[in-house]
This record gives C-alpha cells, sequence and structure tokens, in this order.
C-alpha cells in the first residue's frame, strides 16, 4: 500500500525480540519499540543508538525513542 509501511524486526543477537516504526520528518524523528516480551537494558541502551542512526540516516538532529 502506497505510503504505509511495514515495521521493521528489533534482533537481539540472532532473535527477532520485537518490531519498531519511525515516523517524523525534518528536526525529530519518532522511533517506537514493541518487543515481545520485556527488553534488557542492553538491548534499550542499543536501540538509543540506532534510533539516533535511524534519525541522522532521515536527515533530522534529534531522535525520540519509545520502547511499548
Amino acid at each position: 500500500m502506497a505510503g504505509h509501511r511495514r515495521p521493521g524486526a528489533v534482533l537481539a543477537g540472532s532473535e527477532i525480540v520485537g518490531t519498531w516504526r519511525a515516523r517524523g520528518s525534518g528536526r525529530r524523528v519518532e522511533v517506537t519499540v514493541t518487543g515481545f516480551a520485556a527488553l534488557s537494558a542492553a538491548v534499550r541502551r542499543a536501540l538509543e543508538v540506532e534510533a539516533r542512526t535511524v534519525a541522522e540516516v532521515r536527515g533530522a538532529k534529534e531522535a525520540l525513542l519509545r520502547i511499548e
């Protein structure tokens, strides 16, 4: 469907532990992660880094990570 993107997979090692979607443009990108179970502190820290990378690739100055 035009304009609708499917969620990406969140990998921890070789295991899929959730999904993610990114929205926004301009100055800020919001990355929403939905875990299949509680995510470890290490995975959460890695997601912060990845959210900043997504924002940078999209030309945004700021990344906002939401974990559901």
